[in-house]
């Protein structure tokens, strides 16, 4: 990002009347961060619908679990909850899996 764009971005929060999410995207922006929900569109894109929506909320509550509360284990938890339906998923549908080295 250059300068004037973090400029333009800087003022937008200035201003203000931007959703907490828009708000969180442009500081993100600002510092260089990865955006989670990016990262996470980019993992799961070929994925098939049941194990993009397990993959995805695995990888959202562990990203934010360190930062979101004060109680991180709750994240973990959730994480947890997703990569046991993602488990029972596979087992249930016997689908070959494709791994890459």
């Amino acid at each position: 990002m250059d300068k004037r764009q973090e400029l333009i971005i800087r003022r937008m929060l200035q201003q203000g009347g931007l959703s907490k999410n828009q708000e969180l995207t442009l500081r993100r922006a600002i510092a260089g961060e990865i955006d989670p929900y990016d990262a996470i569109d980019s993992a799961t894109s070929s994925m098939p619908g049941n194990v993009a929506v397990y993959v995805s909320n695995i990888m959202k509550y562990l990203w934010r679990h360190h930062r979101k509360h004060n109680r991180p284990l709750e994240d973990v938890l959730k994480a947890k909850f997703f990569f046991d339906k993602l488990i029972k998923y596979y087992a249930q549908n016997k689908t070959k899996d494709k791994q890459e080295d």
